[in-house]
């Protein structure tokens, strides 16, 4: 019998789930199961060897150091326009990840800002274009502590930690996080006044529901928790945090990685999609259509991805 770890209910109704690793078409198999009070599904135990399951994901060089001088020059001039109202104008032609956290999170410039799980930083690399300059992220996976262009990379995890911060980032980092409970508490004790903690996570919702053990998302072993919108909720609630604000930021990749799945089609596989667009089971017009559907299932609430900012309870 498996004890959620998220609501702690431990319930034979539990439903489980055998799941291959598919990301490097290593084949191994892993269980989950899906909660039957709160709906998260979590990975039965700690996987032996995680960290055989990682791959180039960490740098101890930033890309920043090897870019062409003109385009060091034009990040720095549109750095400068960042800080004048026109700029803003310009980026909201097109939706901007960046400044829609911006505006979500009610942040200027001199916010500090931590990133969680920030791997080589290029969300803070893309923060500092946006004219910020308080910018830490830190990694325990890490090769070393990288201090380049006012960003500050530590090799440590969120517990070494004791400085405030008024924004902290879980960017698709919070799924691979064990300790979720003193991990968010972690987070929220390191929050100024009106702080805010956004997490950018997998979702459980209509792509889980088609595609079940063959969903991209749960990416075995890696992610060790796909929260259900209860669930979150319910988290966030046992350490008195409230979400005030959430939108759906899912791609056509639900679809394109599941049912490469579904055919036995590894992620890095040389038919991918992902590797060799021209090689894979796709036409063009299948990836127009699943671009269609994920934008229609964003706008549904439906949709597998989803960014979530939250705040302690009682702060407006």
């Amino acid at each position: 019998m498996n004890k959620c770890r998220i609501c702690f209910n431990q319930n034979e109704l539990n439903e489980i789930y055998s799941v291959l690793e598919m990301m490097q078409g290593k084949g191994d198999v892993f269980n989950y199961f899906l909660c039957s009070s709160c709906g998260c599904l979590q990975i039965t135990d700690y996987p032996e060897n995680i960290n055989n399951y990682y791959h180039d994901y960490y740098t101890s060089e930033r890309k920043w150091n090897k870019l062409p001088i003109l385009k060091k020059r034009l990040w720095n001039f549109r750095s400068f326009l960042s800080n004048y109202k026109i700029y803003s104008f310009i980026e909201r032609l097109n939706f901007n990840s960046i400044l829609n956290w911006e505006n979500s999170a009610n942040l200027n410039n001199t916010a500090k800002i931590l990133d969680v799980g920030c791997g080589s930083g290029d969300i803070l690399y893309e923060f500092w274009k946006h004219g910020f300059r308080n910018l830490t992220g830190i990694d325990p996976n890490l090769i070393a502590d990288i201090k380049n262009s006012g960003i500050n990379l530590f090799r440590k995890s969120i517990f070494e930690i004791e400085d405030k911060f008024d924004f902290i980032m879980f960017n698709h980092s919070f799924e691979h996080i064990w300790d979720q409970h003193d991990t968010l508490e972690k987070a929220k004790d390191l929050l100024e006044n009106n702080g805010v903690i956004m997490l950018r996570i997998p979702v459980i919702n209509t792509a889980f529901y088609v595609y079940r053990e063959n969903w991209v998302q749960i990416d075995a072993p890696r992610h060790f928790y796909l929260h259900s919108l209860e669930s979150i909720d319910r988290l966030c609630s046992q350490h008195g945090l409230q979400i005030y604000h959430k939108y759906f930021d899912s791609s056509e990749f639900q679809f394109i990685g599941s049912e490469q799945y579904k055919k036995g089609i590894a992620l890095h596989a040389d038919n991918s999609y992902l590797e060799n667009p021209k090689n894979s089971i796709f036409t063009r017009k299948d990836i127009r259509n699943y671009k269609k559907q994920a934008q229609r299932l964003n706008k549904e609430e439906k949709g597998d991805q989803i960014v979530l900012f939250i705040k302690k309870i009682g702060e407006n």
